[in-house]
């Protein structure tokens, strides 16, 4: 967690997670539809940012994180 975020930030930075996440299924979804390996790396860019962001703010994970 960052030292000193204050409640907007740390807020910002779950939204940011969130959408990281849904980015990635969403990029799954392409991938397992067009089996362009393209969709599968950006997806995997896509949960390395959720995660980053997990690790920087105060917030709990999404659950949807956990499963994958």
């Amino acid at each position: 967690m960052l030292p000193g975020l204050t409640e907007e930030q740390n807020s910002y930075l779950e939204a940011l997670h969130i959408k990281a996440i849904d980015d990635s299924i969403e990029l799954g979804r392409k991938y397992h539809k067009t089996k362009n390996h393209k969709y599968f790396e950006m997806g995997e860019a896509e949960l390395a940012k959720a995660r980053a962001y997990l690790k920087l703010g105060d917030f709990d994970p999404d659950a949807r994180l956990c499963e994958m």
